[in-house]
């Protein structure tokens, strides 16, 4: 039984144990009716721990777990849904090819029908029309298909979808739910978030963008190591002061440029000359140089991503020239850059992530062949390289044999890095690399990209929608609009408030 002045959310001791590791140490957490209390922690920290014991897909060691004045049993996922938790991943799980209205009723239960059991479409209709009006989301066609939504819509879908009984909902998780946002779009996500907090509902807020942090949340309670180290309201932090809790003894400044230094770059690379292809690229040019960093920035429909979707071969080109080292490639893909020395880390994670196979396998899958000799294999010599670069480039648990989907989201990003950067690719193109990595990985990913600039000549090409990694990083930044270069920033023009300008700016 519930009662009124009860939490939204009690966490009491936490206690989470795997073979050689503490994940969760006596944590406590809380969330006040009505509350937007952030979740923040390095990568690895004990958050998604946390939340998989909230779910009931982990059993903790020890602890206990209250909603709204109820105790809830651990490792019951139905006992959580039927308290009213509801938790929204960062792969919100919906399916592409139903409408909005399908997706609304999976998992809920049956449709309405008749008395011959025919669906009474028009009910289902005015059912969903009514749940996405009641959340401030009548811009959203119930009949739409899923594939055709901006991702924000998506994330308002998914939310709907969990909201299935609003009087029934005392607790929202969101993990990582902006991630895939572009920048534009997360106010519309705030909004949502706000509705639904002023109705009662308490909301953890798990982010790795600590500007939404101090623009949304009230409170945020910060891991490191499985432990809490900090419980605070936001209004007594600046997003300084997070950064530095969060790294704790590793902080390290995200702004790796050193554009001052006035590095020189060589010859062309990479070119596209007059490009059109997909829905979005409509005679887009650039020109990508030797040991540069060159940043591509703009909105949702861009072009950003097409640039990403094109150099994968997802994307048809129709017209204009993929050249590489001056030489016209016909039919970009993965495959036949890769033969020229060009590799492409997509930001999809399911794109990148190799499941069934370790860490170790997975950093040394594009290009095996230091390993074989005499038509075996050297699995030792493959062991041995792959401890060399995880220490190299810090991934963590340092463990080659742990499957690749137990690391943490920053760890994998690293892994897949080094699995590219092993290979010294000519041109290495990067889509969203630090999405949903934490402040400590971010510095440490960009911080690779320019070493790799620098050092062995690399060119990157950096496609992505946070600012402030185009401007710590970048030697120059072009901005699409409608599918062509808008324009072009260098040297000390390179600000993120000039980004941001420019990207809205007319055209």
């Amino acid at each position: 039984m519930t009662t009124d002045d009860a939490a939204a959310l009690e966490l009491r001791g936490i206690v989470k144990t795997f073979p050689g590791q503490r994940a969760l140490d006596g944590v406590d957490f809380t969330v006040a009716r009505g509350e937007i209390h952030a979740l923040l922690g390095h990568n690895g920290s004990g958050k998604s721990t946390l939340i998989k014991v909230l779910s009931g897909f982990h059993q903790p060691d020890t602890g206990h777990c209250s909603v709204a004045g109820s105790r809830l049993r651990f490792g019951d996922g139905v006992a959580v849904s039927r308290a009213g938790v509801r938790i929204i991943h960062q792969d919100i799980g919906l399916v592409d090819e139903l409408s909005v209205l399908e997706n609304l009723r999976l998992g809920v239960g049956t449709y309405r029908a008749g008395t011959l059991g025919a669906i009474r479409w028009r009910d289902e209709r005015a059912a969903a029309r009514a749940r996405l009006d009641d959340l401030g989301l009548g811009h959203i066609d119930p009949a739409a298909e899923v594939a055709g939504l901006s991702a924000v819509e998506r994330t308002e879908v998914a939310i709907a979808r969990a909201i299935d009984d609003p009087d029934a909902i005392r607790v929202l998780v969101l993990d990582e739910a902006s991630a895939a946002l572009p920048e534009e779009q997360v106010q519309h996500l705030f909004r949502l978030v706000r509705t639904l907090a002023a109705r009662g509902v308490g909301v953890v807020y798990v982010t790795h963008r600590l500007e939404e942090v101090v623009d949304l949340a009230d409170r945020v309670t910060v891991l490191r190591d499985g432990a809490v180290v900090l419980q605070e309201s936001v209004s007594a932090l600046t997003r300084e002061d997070l950064a530095r809790v969060i790294a704790g003894s590793e902080v390290e400044a995200v702004h790796t440029s050193d554009r001052a230094a006035g590095r020189t770059t060589g010859a062309p690379v990479l070119e596209l000359a007059g490009v059109v292809a997909g829905r979005e690229l409509a005679g887009a040019s650039l020109t990508l140089r030797e040991g540069e960093v060159l940043g591509v920035a703009g909105l949702a429909g861009s072009g950003v991503h097409e640039v990403v979707r094109l150099l994968q071969g997802r994307s048809a080109l129709r017209s204009g020239a993929v050249l590489v080292g001056g030489a016209p490639v016909p039919r970009p893909g993965v495959r036949s850059l890769r033969r020229l020395g060009v590799a492409v880390l997509p930001g999809e994670r399911d794109q990148k992530r190799i499941t069934g196979m370790t860490l170790a396998e997975n950093i040394t899958i594009a290009d095996l062949s230091p390993y074989w000799r005499g038509g075996r294999f050297r699995h030792r010599a493959e062991r041995a390289d792959a401890v060399a670069l995880v220490e190299r480039y810090r991934i963590r648990p340092p463990d080659v044999q742990r499957p690749i989907e137990l690391l943490s989201g920053g760890n994998a990003q690293k892994a897949y890095v080094a699995r590219l950067l092993r290979t010294a690719p000519r041109v290495l193109v990067m889509e969203e690399p630090t999405h949903g990595v934490d402040v400590g990985g971010t510095a440490e990913i960009l911080r690779l990209l320019v070493e790799a600039a620098r050092n062995e000549g690399t060119a990157v090409l950096l496609c992505s929608s946070d600012t402030d990694d185009l401007a710590a990083t970048c030697d120059r930044v072009l901005v699409l609009r409608d599918g062509v270069v808008a324009d072009e920033l260098t040297d000390k023009e390179i600000t993120r408030e000039r980004i941001v300008e420019l990207c809205y700016a007319a055209g």
